[in-house]
């Protein structure tokens, strides 16, 4: 018996708007912001690009833009994060400043853009600064800067999971491999980490049969604790169309009783023992 394949070309419709979404995906990062932090946006500066298909090309400056476009191509089949795009982001800006420099030059030509482009200029420069002014006085950095606040007290308060992390330190478990579910921040645990950044073991605890099983799958890894940030899983749903995760979350929370003992929750991060 045999079998063929067969391939079915998309319509028309469905190719251009897969083409216009990658062509608005750059200017959608100025209209909603970063994914983690929504306030934050490219550089404005980067706004005048566009225009430089008005002016006289330069090589050089031809050469970095069509290098940036291949970079923004390969960024935007990944997670569309904006630091991801950062090594895009320098050849974009010597284009940018080639178009500014065209605009603010001497000669009649373009002297009716000088007051935009000195408008754009000092709003670009200064409204990052502002953000990010506002941003650390809002974290209450500079206390901590200024030696006003304990390294304790500012890990507590920056990041959920540190007073958990605290009490592993201090050594009231006995601990061999600390597995982190959906919270990759493991920079001030003492013990051996597993950060499950696949979910490949997230997920092969959680499809367990049973609990014994569950149990045995972490034994088998060297894990003694679990930590879990439900937050942090949440933040991949934007990337997860399937909705797996969200699946995998209510299967632990039903079955984590079998293979698991909660020692401490702190806002949406809780840190398990596995059982014995």
């Amino acid at each position: 018996m045999t079998s063929t394949c067969t391939w079915e070309a998309p319509p028309d419709t469905a190719i251009a708007t897969a083409c216009w979404g990658r062509l608005w995906l750059p200017l959608r990062l100025y209209v909603e912001g970063s994914i983690e932090y929504p306030a934050i946006r490219p550089p404005l500066q980067l706004l005048v690009v566009p225009l430089y298909l008005f002016l006289s090309k330069h090589r050089v400056v031809t050469g970095l833009l069509c290098l940036a476009a291949v970079q923004l191509v390969v960024w935007s089949f990944g997670a569309h994060l904006l630091r991801y795009a950062m090594q895009a982001l320098p050849g974009l800006s010597v284009v940018a400043a080639y178009v500014l420099w065209r605009l603010l030059g001497p000669g009649k030509r373009f002297a009716f853009s000088r007051p935009l482009a000195v408008g754009l200029t000092v709003i670009a420069l200064t409204f990052p600064t502002v953000i990010a002014v506002a941003t650390v006085v809002a974290e209450g950095k500079p206390s901590q800067l200024l030696g006003l606040e304990s390294r304790r007290s500012y890990l507590d308060r920056m990041l959920q999971n540190n007073p958990l992390v605290t009490y592993l330190n201090e050594d009231h478990e006995d601990v061999s491999t600390v597995l982190l579910i959906g919270d990759n921040r493991a920079f001030y645990l003492d013990h051996p980490t597993w950060v499950d950044v696949s979910h490949e073991v997230f997920q092969s605890v959680v499809l367990a049969p049973d609990a014994a099983t569950a149990r045995k799958r972490l034994a088998d890894r060297g894990i003694s604790h679990v930590m879990v940030n439900t937050r942090d899983l949440a933040w991949y749903g934007p990337f997860d169309p399937e909705r797996r995760i969200e699946r995998w979350l209510v299967l632990f929370e039903a079955g984590r009783d079998g293979y698991l003992v909660p020692i401490a929750t702190n806002e949406s991060s809780t840190l398990y023992r596995v059982m014995r």
